[in-house]
């Protein structure tokens, strides 16, 4: 799916408060970015390795794993249509409503996909729920996309480095850095070889791996104070119970759904105009109705405008 994402800011001008995304907006990347800035000018006058070995061993380090488990991958997207294409043809099922391009990449790759399958894909914690599903399904495979791990307030199951367990990791999104486009595969060491004859070389280009490369030698330090997090999105959900008509889904996460009395679509659309706050139209997701948005808790300041500004255009309801 190309289009029906999140975070779609490019679309809007004069945007004030960004709930589209479930990146934190104030992650503090700053060291981050000071480092590639200064490599900037190195990165973009060579090829990168057309593998990011150096990147995958620093990974594996820091699981406790085998490099042969790693394969870095250009985002959680390239990572999920890789798999797609290790599994070309074989049936899948997909616990919905859920991240939308594990139904599109196994379409791509001409799966079924049907209750009866033995793959399945399991987005942990959940997009857009945000809630931390079970991982026990002892006879099937299992793909888990944990791409939101960071954000989770409940301490997910320990790595089962086998071949029916393939891990989805993510690091744009708890670095802020969705651009670069960086993410990686845990999985057995017979599953990742499988998986790397399928892909391109140079998939990942040199400034990401060269983030990837920083955050893994600074031992991935933190960026934000989850517990403050955890605590403002407590506040923020409190205020969204309280607007008439709202509909607040429980959620082990920052990011939340929302079922409101207007149509989601139009309802972006009002808040983006008339106030500069963007949220995401959810109405897309399989099993959602089409008055069900996503937003992602931000600073205080951010979320107060949110509350308002729905209280203003759900007042009639």
């Amino acid at each position: 799916m190309i289009n029906g994402h999140g975070d779609d800011l490019y679309k809007y001008k004069h945007i004030v408060a960004n709930f589209s995304s479930n990146v934190h907006q104030n992650t503090d990347n700053t060291s981050l970015i000071e480092h590639l800035r200064e490599v900037l000018p190195i990165c973009t006058a060579s090829y990168p390795e057309p593998e990011p070995y150096t990147l995958q061993k620093l990974l594996a380090e820091h699981h406790n794993v085998s490099p042969d488990s790693v394969v870095v991958t250009n985002g959680a997207t390239e990572a999920i249509y890789l798999i797609a294409h290790l599994f070309s043809g074989k049936p899948v099922k997909i616990n919905e409503p859920t991240f939308s391009e594990y139904r599109s990449a196994s379409e791509v790759y001409q799966s079924t996909i049907t209750p009866q399958a033995s793959i399945r894909w399991l987005c942990n914690p959940n997009n857009p729920t945000g809630l931390v599903q079970s991982e026990d399904y002892d006879d099937e495979i299992l793909v888990i996309d944990r791409s939101y791990e960071y954000y989770s307030r409940k301490v997910l199951p320990k790595l089962t480095l086998d071949d029916k367990h393939l891990y989805i990791y993510s690091l744009t999104k708890r670095y802020k850095i969705p651009g670069l486009r960086i993410g990686y595969i845990l999985t057995s060491p017979s599953i990742a070889t499988k998986i790397r004859h399928i892909r391109q070389p140079w998939s990942v280009n040199a400034l990401a791996i060269e983030a990837g490369i920083w955050i893994a030698q600074h031992n991935f330090p933190e960026t934000i104070n989850r517990v403050n997090l955890w605590e403002e999105t407590d506040r923020l959900r409190l205020a969204l119970s309280q607007i008439p008509g709202i509909e607040l889904e429980d959620s082990d996460t920052h990011f939340m759904l929302l079922k409101t009395p207007k149509r989601a679509q139009e309802l972006k659309e009002e808040l983006a105009q008339e106030f500069g706050i963007l949220i995401r139209d959810a109405s897309n997701f399989k099993t959602l109705s089409p008055y069900h948005i996503r937003v992602a808790t931000q600073d205080r300041k951010a979320n107060d405008l949110l509350v308002a500004a729905l209280k203003d255009k759900l007042s009639a309801f």
